[in-house]
C-alpha cells in the first residue's frame, strides 16, 4: 500500500504536524499506520515522548557501519492502529556516512519494503533538506506530499524539491509521484496569502490539494499534550482540514497506486 513522503526541503512548513495529523486521521478511520521520523530533529519523535538511543531509525541504517537492527525491531505503537519508527540526533551522522556505502540512496527503501503489507499507509516525515536522507525518503515513496506556507519565498522554494523530483525520475526506477502541494499554517484574510494561492493553483503540475490548513495554536497545544488536533479538539476547523485532507489524499493514494 502507499508510502507518502512529506517533504519539503524548507523547514518550517509544519511537513510534522501533517505527519501525525493526517496519520492519527487515516488510524480514526480504522487504518493500520506506520509514522516513519527521517529527521534528525525527531520532531514527531519527541511529540510522542520517544527517547530511546538504542532502538531508532540511526540504528536501523547504521552510523558509520551498516545498522545491524531491522525497521520492525524499533517501531512502536503510539495509538489504535498508529505506530512510530522513531528518530534520534545520530540521523544526522548517518547521513554523512551514507555516502561511501553500496545502494546508498536505497537504504531507506530497503528498511521499510518488508513492512509494506503490514500497513495500509506509511508516512515519512522527511528532513528539511535536499541531501542524502532526504534523497533515501524520496526513494522509499509511493508518493509525495509537500507542504508549503504561502509566502513568496516558500513559493520560490519549491522550484528546488520539484526539479529534485524531476531529477529522480530520470536516474531512477522507483520514482515517486507528487500527490499535491498543500498549503499549511494559512491566513486567508492576508491579500498576499491569497496571491500565492492563486499562483500556485495555476500551475496544474503542483496539482494543489483543495484542503487548506488553518494557522492555529491549537495544532501547538494539541503536540504539547502530545496528541492530534482531532484528538484534542475535535470540532476545531483545523481538525476538520485534516479530515477533508485525508479523504483527498486518500482518493489520490488509489489513484496513483500501479
Amino acid at each position: 500500500m502507499p508510502v507518502i513522503a512529506i517533504a519539503n526541503q524548507k523547514g518550517g512548513v509544519a511537513k510534522t504536524m501533517v505527519t501525525l495529523n493526517m496519520g492519527a486521521e487515516m488510524a480514526r478511520r480504522g487504518m493500520r499506520v506506520l509514522l516513519v521520523d527521517a529527521d534528525p530533529q525527531g520532531s514527531l519523535t519527541h511529540t510522542f515522548g520517544v527517547d530511546d538511543p538504542d532502538r531508532n531509525l540511526s540504528t536501523v541504517l547504521g552510523v558509520v557501519d551498516r545498522g545491524s537492527g531491522h525497521l520492525a525491531s524499533i517501531v512502536r505503537e503510539v495509538g489504535d492502529g498508529l505506530a512510530l519508527a522513531p528518530s534520534d540526533i545520530m540521523l544526522s551522522r548517518t547521513e554523512l556516512a551514507l555516502v561511501v556505502r553500496p545502494a546508498r540512496e536505497y537504504q531507506l527503501r530497503r528498511a521499510i519494503d518488508p513492512l509494506r503489507a503490514d500497513y495500509d499507509f506509511i508516512l515519512i516525515d522527511c528532513p528539511p533538506s535536499l541531501g542524502l536522507l532526504a534523497v533515501n525518503c524520496l526513494l522509499a515513496a509511493d508518493g509525495v506530499l509537500v507542504p508549503t506556507l504561502l509566502d513568496v519565498v516558500s513559493f520560490r522554494a519549491l522550484g528546488a524539491l520539484l526539479q529534485t523530483l524531476a531529477d529522480i525520475r530520470a536516474d531512477y526506477e522507483h520514482a515517486p509521484r507528487l500527490l499535491g502541494v498543500l498549503a499549511t499554517m494559512a491566513d486567508m484574510r492576508s491579500v498576499h496569502a491569497r496571491e500565492v494561492l492563486a499562483a500556485l493553483r495555476s500551475r496544474p503540475d503542483l496539482h494543489v490539494f483543495e484542503t487548506i490548513i488553518p494557522r492555529s495554536i491549537k495544532f501547538s497545544e494539541a503536540a504539547f499534550a502530545r496528541q492530534a488536533l482531532g484528538d484534542y479538539d475535535a470540532r476545531h476547523p483545523g481538525a476538520q482540514a485534516f479530515r477533508d485532507l485525508t479523504e483527498e489524499v486518500i482518493e489520490r493514494a488509489k489513484q496513483t497506486t500501479p
